[in-house]
């Protein structure tokens, strides 16, 4: 099958920029019927979608075309514009998670250049307030406009998953995500966790610029890792390093084997096909990668021609392409009583929680009298409300993040 794709032709088609611009997006999908021309042919361009989602899906055996942003983009369009694939309930949040590579000129288009898809979809005949055109706004006052919307309609915080670390000089709450920044490489936690099962949802308010919400602070942050550089993953020595390093957090912070935590907790509870990972076979494969490492080899990379899905170590070659995608740039830390994956910009003096409303534990930040909003985390034994289990009967705290 390989060898009847011209892949030099592919990637010059997709790499063209139409296919990363947001209004494109909206255009394609509120069209009753459009048509692809490439010089002397035209081709209905559902099918170019449709080809482009085949590849996406085949990226092990196109490796070089699975990275082209026109290729990704392409295929997510496909599944508004066959609406077959559609969920049955839609939301703004819904379409922002959908898009995350789409380019913008304005910033302020990353909200405007959908909501005539989003009024489409809900059958509205006007915007929500919260998303009605206003470009005399300031981009912080849009997003944070936005973002509110996106939390009322939900009725959750799982917007929080794409907030934090944002540009200084837009000056956003740190709760409001960056909607202009381009998320397709940050590392996605599953929604299937539900860290704050067992929490009584009291409810969360925003006023203005703050959201106020309850919960429980667990621990503050008393060690940390160095970063997990993206080069680490293809120097052995490095890896050898970084894999001793977390090791000694592991054993300084919990009375578990390292393997059982490191292997779960550096993949961020996924699989690589992006299912839940079962915790036991997790630490099978990482006991497996570990050895490998520490005799100074790495296994190939899937997207490799050494790669071989049931080769012994096509399983650590999966496990190494997974704690890229969800540990690379980043740091693993210890509480005095949890370890997890945080950002590179974590610190000491951090505090672990987790809030109502919010399926993932959250890193926070002190700040004055309120609190600054860093990243949702993957922290090893309380994904499914665990926490909360043990802090019953304990009043809970009020949170305002600012």
């Amino acid at each position: 099958m390989r060898s009847v794709i011209d892949e030099d032709a592919t990637i010059q088609f997709f790499s063209n920029p139409w296919f990363e611009r947001r209004w494109v997006f909206q255009e394609i999908v509120l069209a009753k019927y459009s048509t692809c021309y490439r010089g002397t042919v035209c081709v209905p361009l559902e099918q170019v979608l449709r080809s482009a989602a085949w590849i996406y899906r085949s990226y092990l055996t196109f490796a070089r075309l699975g990275a082209i942003e026109g290729i990704k983009n392409a295929a997510y369009m496909l599944t508004f514009v066959d609406h077959k694939q559609l969920p049955v309930e839609y939301s703004f949040s819904y379409l922002m998670d959908c898009l995350p590579g789409l380019r913008v000129s304005d910033p302020k288009d990353c909200i405007y250049a959908l909501v005539a898809l989003y009024q489409k979809l809900k059958q509205q005949d006007r915007p929500p307030a919260e998303l009605a055109p206003s470009y005399g706004s300031s981009i912080a006052s849009i997003f944070t406009k936005a973002a509110t919307y996106c939390i009322m309609e939900a009725g959750d915080l799982d917007i929080l998953h794409f907030s934090g670390q944002q540009l200084e000089h837009y000056s956003l709450p740190s709760w409001v995500p960056q909607f202009d920044r381009s998320r397709r490489n940050d590392a996605t936690l599953l929604y299937e966790f539900a860290a704050d099962t067992g929490l009584s949802n009291v409810g969360y308010t925003i006023e203005g610029t703050q959201l106020r919400t309850n919960g429980y602070l667990l621990s503050g942050v008393k060690r940390l890792t160095q970063e997990l550089f993206h080069d680490t993953f293809t120097d052995p020595e490095a890896m050898a390093s970084a894999v001793k390093d977390m090791t000694a957090v592991v054993e300084a912070t919990l009375h578990q084997p390292p393997a059982n935590v490191l292997g779960i907790t550096l993949c961020g509870g996924r699989r690589f096909d992006g299912s839940l990972a079962d915790e036991k076979a997790a630490a099978t494969t990482y006991h497996k990668f570990e050895q490998t490492v520490m005799h100074g080899n790495l296994p190939p990379w899937p997207s490799s021609w050494e790669y071989d899905p049931l080769s012994p170590d096509g399983l650590e070659s999966e496990y190494l392409h997974e704690v890229l995608s969800c540990s690379g740039g980043r740091k693993l830390f210890g509480t005095s009583e949890h370890v997890g994956i945080g950002p590179s910009t974590m610190e000491l003096g951090d505090v672990l929680a987790v809030i109502s409303g919010c399926r993932w534990p959250v890193i926070l930040r002190p700040h004055s009298d309120t609190w600054q909003f860093v990243v949702p985390s993957y922290v090893y034994g309380i994904m499914f409300g665990e926490a909360i289990t043990k802090c019953q009967g304990t009043a809970m705290e009020s949170f305002v993040l600012s």
